[in-house]
């Protein structure tokens, strides 16, 4: 794995209670569609319904700095902001909304850069390459664009889905993940200009993440979850209802990259974690965060993880949960003493 350590650390988190979620950061008056975490787990960061992207001290809790949009589209996004990605070195936040737009952020400065135009429908999803400036984005209008940042210049466009896409994936290859509402996961190779088809859900896929780069996991609103591993067609593992017998869409993924443990949250208020091993989905707890879970990230350590909260998911207003609470929530995750071992 390119001289990445693979890290077992899922049977951390199987005394997981819910006296790891810590308070609720307020930072957005509408529901939160999208979390993501520096490199250094410094600063979690999140975008809303509200058009706003909002910068918080994983610390304190405390608000460091939002980008606000308008109704015009003068400043920051017109309308909801739905993908955010962070760079690794924690220098650029890229945002993604419905206006079609992808904005791009110093962190430093706090000043906005320049914004990327190209796509003609709603971003969805963005992702940075791993150690590099490198952007992909994936947007309802069924294409995925590679950007480079440093020179806000755009690379090239793929194509393939025939529904809009959900969300897509990258780690450190050429080598990108997407799903969509065509019920596909599509593994796409840049260099080779090649794509893989996948299929196992029965339903929209919502929302993915790359675990290594062999093995990817996603959620479907069929309320199933499923592991997938590149040397096979179809799901290495599917667990249908994983969020109970309510069977509520899975609407938010994550993975603690080239480690055994993932994440899921839905429409439940619930985040389950998960352990990977030989190819099975084994449960390992769960915490509870009332409201719509829209978006899920883990810290590099594995020691933190940034869920975003809204009343309403975070594409449209088919259920409404006023038990929740607008917000980002962070989960300390329980970390065992190994240096007996």
């Amino acid at each position: 794995m390119q001289g990445k350590t693979y890290k077992f650390i899922a049977d951390d988190v199987a005394e997981v209670d819910d006296d790891a979620v810590g308070h609720t950061m307020r930072g957005h008056r509408q529901p939160v569609t999208c979390v993501g975490i520096s490199g250094d787990e410094k600063f979690a960061y999140s975008g809303g319904k509200d058009s706003l992207v909002c910068q918080y001290d994983v610390e304190t809790g405390k608000t460091v700095h939002k980008w606000k949009g308008d109704k015009a589209g003068k400043t920051g996004h017109k309308g909801h902001v739905l993908s955010l990605a962070v760079t690794e070195d924690g220098k650029f936040v890229a945002s993604g909304g419905e206006d079609n737009l992808i904005n791009i952020w110093d962190v430093r400065t706090k000043a906005p850069i320049d914004s990327l135009r190209g796509h003609r429908d709603s971003v969805v999803s963005l992702a940075f390459q791993m150690g590099t400036h490198k952007l992909y984005s994936a947007s309802k209008d069924r294409t995925i664009k590679l950007w480079n940042v440093d020179e806000m210049g755009y690379m090239e466009t793929l194509y393939g889905h025939a529904l809009p896409i959900s969300a897509l994936d990258v780690l450190r290859r050429e080598r990108a993940v997407s799903v969509g509402e065509d019920r596909t996961l599509r593994v796409w190779k840049i260099a080779e200009e090649s794509q893989l088809i996948l299929r196992g859900h029965g339903g929209s896929i919502d929302c993915l993440c790359m675990l290594d780069e062999q093995q990817f996991f996603s959620g479907s609103q069929d309320g199933s979850l499923c592991l997938w591993s590149i040397m096979k067609k179809k799901p290495a593992c599917t667990l249908p209802s994983a969020h109970g017998d309510a069977n509520p869409w899975v609407s938010s993924v994550a993975a603690c990259r080239f480690t055994d443990l993932l994440a899921s949250g839905s429409s439940d208020g619930q985040v389950r974690f998960w352990k990977a091993k030989n190819n099975k989905l084994l449960p390992r707890g769960s915490v509870s965060v009332p409201g719509v879970v829209n978006a899920l990230a883990f810290g590099t350590s594995g020691k933190v993880l940034v869920a975003g909260v809204g009343q309403e998911h975070r594409l449209g207003r088919w259920e409404h949960h006023t038990e929740g609470k607008n917000g980002v929530r962070i989960v300390s995750l329980p970390q065992k003493d190994r240096s007996s071992k």
